[in-house]
């Protein structure tokens, strides 16, 4: 049976944001994607292997993870309607130095690299979208990477309100302090400490 012309229609509202797709364009971009679904817990990729495929987040979570000195390391949780790779493995054709674990149960679309290969050349708009889409998260990586570095516990978590506020409220504990390199008993300490007023954050005085 062939596939409907949009069978994705969240996937196509979503590259909409940043280009315009035509009905013939919508469907070739349909016939290349596979639906994955993850039990919780489960690795769509474990360090040490090669990522050939870009994903997109329909439900759950996934969180990248990368090996520290002391144990794991929650480098970033993509959240629904945003997608995800481990980027090194799937630019350089190497064995990924990241995982990329379901915290819930998730469901995800996937794309092969030499499918979007084909479709960057038969329809240009999609590079142009992807390249739109890969900007606006390497510009939230920088921004988690520079307060990281350069404040305290506690302005890193009024940060990440600030500038993260879905991630802030949906992601689990553990891995909230795990990307903003604290401890998970400092985190929960941090919660108890801070304001609230007017529904904004305010951490007091240091």
């Amino acid at each position: 049976m062939d596939r409907p012309e949009n069978s994705y229609p969240e996937l196509i509202h979503y590259l909409k944001r940043y280009a315009s797709f035509n009905a013939l364009e919508v469907s070739q971009i349909s016939a290349c994607i596979e639906p994955v679904k993850l039990q919780r817990g489960e690795w769509l990729l474990h360090p040490g292997e090669q990522c050939g495929h870009l994903y997109y987040v329909r439900k759950g979570m996934i969180r990248t993870v990368a090996e520290g000195g002391k144990g794991e390391i929650t480098a970033w949780v993509t959240l629904p309607l945003r997608f995800v790779t481990a980027t090194y493995s799937y630019i350089k054709r190497k064995p990924s130095n990241v995982g990329l674990q379901a915290i819930v149960r998730s469901e995800l679309l996937r794309i092969a690299k030499a499918d979007v290969k084909q479709l960057y050349e038969s329809i240009p708009a999609l590079k142009d979208a992807s390249l739109a889409i890969m900007n606006e998260h390497y510009i939230d990586l920088e921004r988690l990477y520079i307060f990281c570095l350069s404040h305290s516990a506690r302005q890193r978590y009024a940060n990440l309100y600030s500038y993260f506020p879905d991630l802030f409220f949906k992601v689990p504990l553990k891995y909230l302090a795990s990307m903003i390199h604290v401890k998970p008993e400092t985190l929960s300490r941090i919660r108890k400490l801070v304001d609230w007023t007017d529904g904004e954050l305010s951490t007091g005085t240091e």
